[in-house]
């Protein structure tokens, strides 16, 4: 059982709402979207640029997302547990349905999420060499959030111009205009994992995973962004049968563009590695990652509807 605490944002700045409002249905469209939906299978490269921007009550979001992932971790496991000896390739296809909510005026969302593919993995257990190989569907997920600290849910296009992100999770550099908006952002979270009974035959307990992710990210056009990113873990220390292992310590540089195809899609591409490993102890994990989002809105669509 895997359990993950992380925290949320604190209003800190004001930005022009003249500015805003010039571009409001662009904002409307991009925030009605991002930070609704990165499963859980996909957050080796962290929770990734702009998870944390929150979108327009009402909003629906169907994600198809393939992700490309080598190293020596399973990459089902996000305790990212390390396996010197071996080597892991996985092509994971996942799907799924997201909904923005409000629940006692705080924001929130509920998705949904179905996972196939295919997993190899060649490894040394009691030193005998052992490779197996898995495909097909994985268990599907639900995952929900909800926003303890910050600003109020956004129900309506008000709401939403007066949307401000701050620090300690997102802070913006400069106009908030969508063709100019660039953000820092500091992500930090706490991994807490229970027992596994049924580790190769053995008992394992992991030691809870500490992680700080940043982000630069710049919009160079109202469509169009690009981020780079990287992410620290330490902790994660694996004990089997009595017998501990070595803790993470490895940190990952990633990198992040986003494109809005029309109204109501957007395509993002990400790829990345850790950069700190070349001892067999250490965390080693390359992922590359393509997610296409459709989203819709019932004011996106009234607004399209006005504008034919």
């Amino acid at each position: 059982m895997t359990y993950v605490l992380e925290p949320t944002e604190i209003p800190l700045t004001r930005t022009s709402f003249t500015k805003r409002l010039a571009g409001w249905p662009r904002v409307v469209i991009g925030l009605a979207v991002i930070a609704l939906f990165v499963p859980t299978l996909a957050r080796a490269q962290g929770d990734g640029a702009r998870f944390y921007w929150k979108g327009l009550t009402g909003a629906s979001v169907v994600p198809v997302i393939f992700n490309m992932k080598s190293g020596n971790t399973n990459p089902f496991d996000p305790a990212h547990t390390v396996l010197g000896d071996s080597n892991f390739d996985a092509s994971l296809m996942m799907a799924g349905f997201a909904r923005a909510l409000a629940v006692s005026d705080r924001a929130a969302s509920v998705s949904v999420l179905v996972t196939m593919g295919t997993l190899s993995g060649q490894t040394v257990v009691d030193g005998k060499a052992a490779t197996q190989s898995a495909g097909g569907f994985g268990d599907p997920m639900v995952q929900f959030g909800l926003n303890l600290v910050g600003p109020k849910a956004m129900k309506n296009i008000p709401d939403l111009l007066r949307y401000e992100p701050g620090l300690p999770i997102v802070w913006q550099l400069g106009s908030w205009a969508p063709e100019q908006r660039t953000t820092l952002e500091f992500l930090p979270a706490v991994w807490l994992f229970g027992p596994n009974n049924d580790f190769v035959g053995k008992t394992m307990t992991t030691d809870a995973i500490f992680q700080l992710e940043g982000h630069l990210t710049r919009n160079f056009t109202k469509g169009f962004w690009a981020s780079l990113d990287a992410a620290w873990y330490s902790g994660g220390k694996a004990t089997i049968d009595g017998v501990a292992g070595e803790k993470l310590n490895n940190v990952g540089l990633f990198f992040t563009a986003g494109y809005e195809l029309n109204a109501n899609a957007q395509l993002t591409v990400g790829y990345g590695s850790t950069i700190n490993d070349n001892d067999p102890s250490d965390l080693r994990q390359n992922q590359f990652r393509v997610t296409l989002t459709y989203f819709w809105h019932p004011l996106m669509e009234g607004m399209k509807r006005l504008g034919g």
